[in-house]
Parts: structure tokens; C-alpha cells; sequence
């Protein structure tokens, strides 16, 4: 017999309807059935919609996958293989072929493989001469500049010069 909740009878004792036999000696009366707790049921459903409710608010409802869909599938913690979906086999389910193997998978499990348009590369105008920065007509000799791949003039740090 499971332990009480919230002073409600165990739930032996609300399937049955009256209180289970004991080794402990009780009289015959409180053996005969009776279901007057009928708000603490209802009370129970009411708690378990509750937390449905909050259960539901952080979930997201998944895109349907199609027959013959490419997708990853998760085999392990962080490994996925590439596989085919074959069928849905239940609510959530599908069934997924991955390396000549049929592998009955999660929706969760499954994600669907995106495959990229082939665009064509940027064309970038091609400076033979990039424009640098203008020196200062200062006593200061000129450090080297280094520029970048994307033209960004790197100068040196200049540090403290007391």
C-alpha cells in the first residue's frame, strides 16, 4: 500500500473504494465499499492539467517529415549520420534508413538535412594599390603597417612613451 498524499486515502483505497485488510484487527464496516472521495479525484486532475499547462509552456511543436527526406540522425550523445526517412510509424515516430540499416527513431532524434543552394562567390574588386592611411607630418618615424586579407590597416600599440 503506497503512502498517503496531502491527507488523501492511498490510491489502493480509492480504486477499491473502502480500506485494504490489515494485520492490524478492524471492524467489518470499514471493509464495505464506499467512494465519497470524489473531490480529491477531481482535485488530482485538476493539479495534473496544471502542470500540463506549465509543463507545455517551453515546448515547441516539430516540423512532419517527409517520405524519402534527408535527415541527421542522433545515434549517440553527440554523433549524427545522415539517413533517409522511410515512413512514419506512429505519432512521433519515423522510420529512418541510415547506412543500410533500419532504425526506428524520435522526431527529436531526427533533424532535417538542409542542403545549401550553390550560390555563385562574390566578385570583389581587385585594388593593385591599396589606399593607406595618410602619414602625419610629425618627427616620428613611420611604423610598418600590415594590412589584412579583408584591407584592415593593423597599427602598433602605442604604448607609454615617456
Amino acid at each position: 500500500m503506497a503512502a498517503p498524499k496531502n491527507n488523501a486515502p492511498a490510491p489502493s483505497e480509492l480504486l477499491m473504494g473502502r480500506k485494504l485488510k490489515m494485520l492490524i484487527p478492524i471492524p467489518t464496516a470499514v471493509l464495505k465499499p464506499n467512494f465519497p472521495y470524489q473531490q480529491q479525484i477531481n482535485n488530482e486532475k485538476g493539479n495534473k492539467k496544471r502542470q500540463k499547462l506549465y509543463y507545455d509552456r517551453h515546448t515547441k511543436e516539430l516540423s512532419k517529415l517527409q517520405p524519402q527526406q534527408q535527415v541527421l540522425v542522433q545515434e549517440h550523445t553527440r554523433s549524427w549520420k545522415p539517413g533517409i526517412v522511410t515512413r512514419k510509424s506512429g505519432p512521433n515516430d519515423y522510420d529512418v534508413n541510415v547506412e543500410d540499416a533500419m532504425y526506428r527513431r524520435n522526431r527529436i532524434h531526427l533533424k532535417p538535412l538542409v542542403i545549401p543552394e550553390s550560390t555563385p562567390p562574390k566578385e570583389t574588386p581587385v585594388n593593385s594599390q591599396q589606399e593607406l592611411p595618410e602619414p602625419k607630418n610629425n618627427n616620428e618615424p613611420i611604423p610598418e603597417q600590415t594590412i589584412t586579407r579583408s584591407g584592415r590597416v593593423i597599427k602598433p600599440i602605442n604604448k607609454l612613451n615617456l
